[in-house]
């Protein structure tokens, strides 16, 4: 059911994979967070968990879901630059006890507000959620205080240079950035 068989052969073809072991033990949170957004998810588009055709957990994708995930395991303040269905912070949130992650959400179309709901009694403690204009939260965010920074958003030339500029101010030095679809940006980077 929803792709927990092909998790499962993960984990036995990957004893190494302490990110894939996590998982399965935590894909109660990745059904439940299918039953919160039903079928509002935009078609073809991917996540951390699933390759965009379906809501069914995509063994193909391990590798990027082991980065996230090792990343976020040596983390203790992160920052989450856009949530889409929830799949990037549920990685975080089990990645590592004492993380925190802080969400920014300014694309109301997603479910932003009842999978940070579902989340923080889940995890209570653990995420500080700021719907609205990312530009606008930036400001009110204090200086140096994430060592870790995931942009989880639609890339653009435009949208990546402001990002980055205002990241600069809310890192510590050596702080990891993680930009999913790395491929798009990486001139600018």
């Amino acid at each position: 059911m929803f792709g927990q068989e092909s998790l499962e052969s993960a984990v036995r073809d990957h004893r190494e994979s302490i990110p894939a072991k996590h998982l399965l033990d935590n894909f109660r949170h990745f059904i439940a967070l299918h039953a919160l957004i039903g079928d509002t998810r935009v078609q073809g588009k991917p996540s951390y968990l699933i390759n965009g055709d379906a809501y069914i957990y995509e063994r193909a994708l391990l590798h990027k879901q082991e980065v996230l995930f090792r990343v976020g395991a040596t983390s203790k303040h992160a920052l989450l630059i856009g949530g889409y269905l929830g799949h990037a912070l549920l990685l975080l949130l089990i990645s590592k006890p004492t993380l925190h992650v802080t969400l920014l959400e300014d694309d109301v179309s997603v479910n932003a507000p009842a999978i940070v709901t579902y989340f923080q009694e889940h995890f209570p403690n653990r995420v500080t959620f700021y719907p609205g204009s990312v530009a606008s939260v930036f400001e009110h965010l204090p200086d140096r205080a994430f060592d870790m920074i995931h942009i989880n958003q639609e890339h653009t030339y435009a949208l990546i240079t402001e990002q980055l500029s205002n990241i600069q101010r809310v890192s510590y030095p050596g702080t990891y950035l993680v930009l999913d679809g790395y491929e798009d940006v990486q001139s600018l980077v």
